[in-house]
């Protein structure tokens, strides 16, 4: 993904235009976004699942009804929790 973006960027370049338009005119962003949000869904598996094979503790999820701040949301739709 960030090698089509970089071949995006520098064809809007070399065509007169800004960098920044790149994010203003395409899909870009949310695809990007989804790639992000894929790989830290990706890594906070990895990481429980290594958690659990070893017994360490993994930190609870909610403290009092409020969301602990060891787990951040997913930033496209706020329904998924990352460590």
């Amino acid at each position: 993904m960030d090698r089509e973006v970089n071949i995006e960027r520098r064809r809007i370049i070399k065509n007169g235009g800004d960098a920044a338009d790149l994010w203003e005119d395409s899909n870009w962003q949310f695809d990007y976004m989804s790639l992000e949000e894929d790989e830290a869904s990706f890594h906070s598996r990895q990481i429980l699942e290594r958690a659990r094979k070893l017994r360490i503790s993994t930190p609870l999820m909610f403290e009092d009804h409020v969301l602990s701040a060891d787990y951040q949301r997913s930033g496209l739709n706020g329904h998924h929790l990352f460590l």
